[in-house]
């Protein structure tokens, strides 16, 4: 168990509500930024969550390229690390 208490690792699965906004920083690291919805059953009860996403680097250029809002509903999936703020 000594080399999973640094591991961290989340699939969000969801809605993209928009495309995903790709930026630079004058650094040059590339930031995408985008958000999910993702439903939820409570107590019989459908309950929509709005997830905030920010990747970074490879990923956001990836998640830039091959996520795009459609009219019809795309569900989106990726594995990445999570970081809480």
């Amino acid at each position: 168990m000594e080399g999973l208490k640094n591991f961290n690792k989340v699939i969000l699965v969801g809605r993209l509500t928009q495309t995903p906004e790709l930026r630079y920083t004058p650094k040059g690291a590339a930031v995408a930024r985008m958000n999910i919805a993702v439903n939820q059953k409570r107590n019989k009860k459908t309950e929509t969550l709005f997830i905030d996403v920010i990747a970074l680097n490879k990923l956001a250029e990836f998640c830039s390229q091959y996520f795009k809002k459609r009219s019809e509903e795309r569900r989106v999936g990726k594995e990445c690390r999570l970081t809480c703020r």
